[in-house]
């Protein structure tokens, strides 16, 4: 099992298209296969069609903007918090 690849706002600077395709390409590029790719951005409307991946499951957030609903937390946190701070620690 691979873990997950998470970036969050590879848009920050506000790129030029050209910029922001070369960005997006890299990304896509360098996941590997099987890999889960999360990747958190404000938008995609300025990349090539041809640059983002056929089968990529865009999911926009609206309201509270989070993907973790309040009740999954104690859950999540059982799963991962040993780890969580074993990272912390270091």
């Amino acid at each position: 099992m691979i873990c997950p690849l998470v970036i969050d706002s590879p848009q920050q600077q506000e790129q030029d298209p050209s910029n922001l395709n070369a960005i997006f390409k890299f990304i896509f590029s360098k996941s590997l296969d099987g890999q889960q790719l999360i990747l958190g951005t404000i938008t995609t409307a300025s990349v090539s069609d041809d640059i983002l991946p056929q089968d990529a499951n865009l999911i926009t957030l609206s309201g509270k903007y989070s993907v973790l609903q309040k009740e999954q937390y104690g859950r999540a946190l059982e799963n991962i918090g040993q780890m969580h701070e074993m990272l912390l620690s270091n």
